[in-house]
């Protein structure tokens, strides 16, 4: 992006400049040097020394008044011979003063003796010089502001990604569901939806493996996502009632019938509606745990929260169906070490964004985020550290290093990362192996965000396993993420 806005932005500026220089005719073009060198200065390293508007107009008007005062002690106005000494006098001023004021800048040399040379009135030349690099600067400054700022947004979509959370509340999700409030309500617009799965981790079959068949082909969801009436193949849709809760079955179309958690056998003016639908009880169950417990959240964090109850004999395929359905772009699931019956796999393979969360703690103040390079998969994991630590919080970014030659360059990739988000963060690199360096820093952590490795080669990850594989048994709670494809 920085190498595009240099050759877009930079001739743009110039040539901008140049037309409107063009109606002074005692100007040369010889200005226009010291301004391009100083553009390219600015646009090619945002966060360098050098890269200040201030110190770009004002070094390079020090340097145009500097050459002025050498032109007029030593040199010969109108000669058109440079004299050696008035060029050693223009380059000490300029130095002497730039240096002085805090202002050092590498074009501002070039200005000063380029005014030896030009057959303007000094007068001219200064106020020249001034005009221009203040016109680049505020180009710079409006590149600055609206499009590498918020560089995160327009290359990695964070920002307006994960706002949906669907947990799957399976196996006792009750910190997961809070750790996806805390996530949804990062976003103004965020919203949390706890899904229960009817019939679900219960049928497994006793050598562990899932059914291929039933897996929650409708689903029920907020008034948003609910099916039209008129065109569901359900029976007894056309008793449907726009609620916060339903439930769905899997199986064949001709079989799926979706159900509601406020409803109350007979509501459709049916004696047998019990009868015909005998899991209808259970369902209501887990409804009313869920409903609960989404009042609990909503209360505790603001989020707005849903509950949504799908059958299905493959928890995996119903989050994923429930996900596209209801609209959630984040899938926050359960993970307690190794996937041995391949529910976080599955869910990895997924073209949504995935979360698989250990959790035990109720806040996460202080989150460490290991990353291997500024990438879409880094941006994505800052931006849910930064949610989820919130105002209060501290998010830690860190990278491993094999050679101190390495230092510089991984230190300014982790403010590069930071630097495109608000909030409290700090950076740190290690030389050291990066499973040691989690669980050193594991300790004083609440949480560690670590990436799936989903966009490594399946050959990579077999030579070298995921980092969360080898550091599922750090002593604090872990989040691994994968980014799938916008």
């Amino acid at each position: 992006m920085i190498h595009a806005s240099v050759l877009l932005f930079v001739p743009l500026t110039i040539a901008a400049v140049t037309a409107l220089a063009n109606s002074v005719p005692s100007l040369s073009f010889l200005l226009f040097p010291p301004l391009a060198s100083g553009a390219y200065t600015l646009f090619a390293d945002p966060e360098g020394r050098y890269a200040s508007p201030i110190r770009f107009v004002a070094g390079l008007t020090i340097g145009a008044i500097c050459g002025w005062i050498a032109l007029v002690t030593l040199g010969s106005p109108g000669s058109g011979d440079v004299n050696a000494w008035a060029a050693m006098l223009a380059v000490l001023l300029t130095g002497g003063a730039t240096w002085a004021l805090d202002v050092e800048e590498p074009s501002g040399y070039s200005a000063a003796l380029l005014l030896l040379v030009q057959e303007a009135p000094p007068t001219v030349y200064v106020i020249s010089v001034a005009i221009a690099s203040t016109i680049v600067a505020g180009v710079y400054v409006a590149w600055h502001d609206t499009i590498y700022e918020n560089r995160a947004e327009f290359l990695y979509a964070t920002t307006g990604r994960d706002d949906d959370v669907l947990v799957p509340m399976v196996d006792g999700c009750e910190s997961i569901a809070r750790l996806g409030a805390r996530i949804a309500s990062g976003h103004d617009q965020g919203r949390l939806v706890l899904l229960g799965i009817a019939n679900g981790p219960e049928e497994r079959h006793a050598d562990g493996e899932q059914p291929e068949s039933g897996d929650g082909d409708c689903v029920g969801a907020s008034d948003a996502q609910r099916p039209d009436p008129e065109h569901s193949g359900s029976p007894d849709a056309e008793r449907k009632q726009p609620v916060d809760a339903g439930t769905v079955s899997g199986g064949d179309e001709d079989d799926a019938r979706g159900t509601h958690g406020n409803e109350t056998p007979g509501d459709d003016g049916s004696e047998d509606a019990t009868h015909n639908d005998p899991e209808r009880p259970a369902e209501q169950a887990i409804v009313d745990r869920l409903e609960a417990q989404a009042d609990e959240l909503r209360d505790a964090t603001g989020t707005n929260c849903q509950v949504v109850v799908a059958r299905g004999s493959n928890p995996a395929t119903v989050t994923r169906e429930t996900a596209r359905e209801t609209g959630c772009d984040l899938i926050l699931a359960p993970f307690h070490g190794p996937d041995e019956d391949g529910f976080v796999t599955s869910l990895f393979a997924s073209e949504l964004d995935v979360a698989a969360a250990r959790v035990d703690r109720e806040r996460w103040l202080q989150v460490l985020v290991p990353i291997r390079s500024a990438g879409d998969l880094a941006h994505r994991k800052v931006d849910l550290a930064r949610r989820i630590a919130g105002p209060a919080g501290r998010v830690t970014v860190a990278h491993c290093i094999d050679s101190e030659t390495e230092r510089r360059k991984a230190e300014a990739m982790c403010a590069n990362v930071v630097d495109a988000y608000e909030g409290r963060f700090g950076t740190l690199v290690a030389r050291a192996d990066v499973q040691e360096f989690l669980g050193d820093h594991a300790p004083a952590n609440d949480l560690i965000v670590l990436g799936a490795s989903t966009d490594r080669s399946p050959v990579s990850r077999m030579l070298s396993p995921p980092t969360y594989e080898r550091v599922h048994t750090v002593d604090t709670d872990l989040l691994v993420v994968h980014a799938g494809r916008p």
